[in-house]
Formats: structure tokens, sequence, C-alpha cells
């Protein structure tokens, strides 16, 4: 093929406008290696032909931007939003649309309310939200921790120079004495089964048994006496020797020094005499003397003794009465009346039956 037949090929409109680059050939002209004035006809496939100048050609810049389109049309409304306000509390104001946290699950408002109704019940004014989920498997035991050292298999703590006591055996290795406190069992020496806490707790006792101090100074100068069980700060304050005590109560029992077998309940609620025994006080501020039983506060049997005393403010004014009510605080009102009756209660009194008759 020549130049002249290519011209005449394309005169005679001999072209394509489709073609497939696999089958379809294109004309070329190859230089002739032996005349540099001649070519060789030749041919090269239009597939060939763009992997040889293709990546040659460069890319052409980029175009301008286009114009923006026209805004689209707005969606709907979306429902409205939850307002978490934490865990639900008794009597605070909720409006539709509130969400809370309740015994591990959530709610919301569908009414106003301020109720103390909790919302698992008040299926009126809240829904459901999302219930609290199952427990999880219980996760895998921990690594053994460090072996301690060892030690008197009786342990104790000696109080330091500061007095900061806390011994969980006792002292001095009687393993029968139970401690807890500043300055608690200080002084214990052989006496065993005796437990105290609290500061200054048993603070004194040396050889006494069997007491049980709770609270701020309780029997804070117990030496010898055992058998007393006391509650409260200061309750047995002076108490030292005496012994089978039950003082229960702020500054219950404080008089008591020496004496034995007293009960006392109430705040400041004591005896008499610093040595009496079995006096039996109940009451803020009563006082009972020996073998006197008080019930009732401020009620005394003063220094009288073998007395029962009931009433707010009664008081004795001799041994081995019966007294109910004060002038102040009466129990119940006395009247003469004539009656016929024939009902009578039987009462033992100081050891002899009589009988009362009965209106």
């Amino acid at each position: 093929m020549d130049i002249l037949n290519f011209i005449s090929w394309i005169k005679g409109k001999r072209q394509f406008t489709t073609i497939d680059p696999a089958q379809s050939v294109l004309p070329v002209g190859i230089k002739d290696p032996k005349r540099d004035d001649q070519y060789l006809a030749g041919a090269i496939t239009v597939d060939d032909f763009a992997n040889v100048v293709g990546p040659f050609v460069p890319a052409g810049p980029a175009g301008p931007q286009g114009v923006a389109g026209p805004a689209g049309v707005p969606g709907p409304v979306g429902p409205a939003g939850l307002e978490w306000q934490g865990a639900w509390t008794s009597g605070t104001s909720y409006v539709a649309d509130d969400a809370v946290g309740y015994g591990g699950a959530s709610y919301f408002c569908i009414n106003a309310t301020s109720g103390t109704t909790t919302p698992n019940l008040d299926t009126a004014n809240w829904a459901l939200l999302a219930s609290q989920g199952a427990i999880g498997p219980q996760g895998p035991q921990g690594p053994a921790g460090a072996q301690g050292p060892s030690g008197n298999p009786i342990s104790y703590l000696e109080y330091n120079l500061s007095d900061k006591t806390v011994w969980n055996n006792g002292k001095n290795n009687l393993e029968t004495n139970t401690s807890f406190g500043d300055g608690t069992l200080r002084a214990i020496t052989t006496g065993t089964a005796n437990t105290g806490y609290g500061y200054r707790a048993l603070q004194n006792a040396s050889s006494g048994a069997n007491n049980t101090a709770v609270g701020y100074a309780a029997l804070v100068t117990i030496s010898t006496g055992s058998e007393n069980t006391v509650l409260g700060t200061s309750a047995g304050f002076l108490l030292s020797t005496g012994a089978g005590n039950t003082f229960i109560g702020f500054n219950s029992g404080l008089n008591c020094t020496s004496g034995g077998s007293n009960t006392m309940i109430g705040y400041q609620a004591n005896i008499t005499s610093p040595t009496q025994q079995l006096g039996v006080a109940i009451g803020n501020n009563t006082k009972a003397g020996t073998a006197s039983t008080v019930i009732g506060a401020t009620a005394t049997s003063s220094t009288f003794t073998g007395g029962v005393i009931l009433g707010y403010g009664a008081t004795a004014t001799a041994n081995n009465q019966f007294v109910v009510g004060s002038t102040t605080y009466n129990a119940g009102a006395v009247t003469t009346e004539t009656v016929s009756s024939t009902k009578t209660w039987t009462v033992v009194i100081n050891g002899t039956t009589h009988k009362i008759l009965l209106a």
C-alpha cells in the first residue's frame, strides 16, 4: 500500500466510525532498512496501536464545576425525642417524653405526673422503655493471693505510744478477750472472756471476766468486777468492782461503783446509792434504791428500799411502798363512792394474799 492508495481510500469515503479494535488494522509505512528514502507497506491492529501510543497521551484538564441543583423538598417532621431525667424520684414533677431510670430498667412518661407511685407500678403515667438485663455469668475465680508472713496463731496488736489500740484477740495472748478501740482493754492481765468496743471501753479491766462494754468510755473504771453488760456512752462509768449489772443507755448506771445485780435501762437511768444491790430502773432519769423497782421517766425511790414505783414522776416516801403516779401526773382519778359489789381481786402483798374489792 502506498500513500496514493491511502488518499484514494479517503476520497472514496472508505472510513469507519465503529471497528473491532482487535480485528481492525491501520496502514502504516515502515522505513526500508536498505534505502533511506523508501518505506515498506505494513499494518497494525487498533488494539496494538492504542497500547503503543496511549500511555503517552496526557490527560486533559478538569472541567469546571457544574451549577448546583435546586434544593430538595423538605422531609416530614420526625417524632419528638426523650428527655433523660436520671433516676426516678418520688414527688418530682415529670412531663410527657421525660425518661427515667428505676430498679435497673428505664421508663418514659406518657402523662404528666408528680406522684409517689413507682414507674413499674404506675402504668397510667409511665411506659417501659428498656427492661433490666439478665444477670451475667459469674466471672472466673481470681488468682490466689500471696502467702502472708507467719506469726503467732493467736494474733493481737499491743497498744502503741499514742494508745491507738486494736486487739482482735485481746492483750497478752488471752484469746478469749476481744477489743476494738483506742485504749480498750489496755490494762488486762488475767481477765478472760471480756469484750470491749469503743474508745476506752473496759480500759482499766485487769482480772475481771465476762464483761461486755460497748460505747465511748463504757465500763471505763472496771477493774476486777465481772459479769457486767453495758451499752451506751459512759454506761457504768464509775463501776469498779461490782458484778452482774446490766446498764443500757447514755450515762446509765453512772452512780454505781461497787453495787451488783442492778438493771438500769434508759437515758441516765441510775441507782441511788453507789453500793446498792438489786435495783431496777427503767426510763429516762429514773433512780432505784436497793431492791426497788422503778418504772417511768423521773420516777424515783429516793433513798428508800424495797419499793415498787410506777409512773412519770412517781416518788417513794418510805421503805417498801407501792406508788402509782404522782401529784403532778395522776394515774387515774380517786373518788369516794358507796358501792355494793361481790367482785374482788386477789393479790399478794408482801407475801400475804389479800382481796381487793372491785366496784
